[in-house]
């Protein structure tokens, strides 16, 4: 996916998430094309966070991210994982 296309999907991505995960900090959102085990293309969405999230707010953040890209007639279904920033930090180290 080009830079440009991937911060397109940032722009959309990115404003959902801060909105709807309010039970912790969200520090970044990274979003990337990607390709599930059955080759479908797919959204990866990483969210890196500090202190607690609330499962429910969570669990329906796909809900909300998939209606706005299904908006942009974007098919692709988001993988949404949700990293600490101890954890990111450590991946970055690595």
């Amino acid at each position: 996916m080009t830079a440009h296309k991937t911060e397109r999907l940032k722009s959309i991505v990115e404003p959902i998430v801060r909105e709807k995960i309010r039970s912790g900090d969200i520090v970044d959102v990274r979003v990337n094309g990607g390709e599930d085990a059955d080759g479908d293309d797919i959204i990866v969405v990483n969210v890196v966070f500090e202190g607690r999230l609330d499962p429910i707010e969570t669990a329906q953040l796909t809900r909300f991210v998939r209606n706005e890209l299904l908006a942009i007639d974007d098919r692709r279904f988001p993988h949404t994982s949700y990293i600490s920033k101890t954890e990111a930090g450590n991946r970055a180290a690595a």
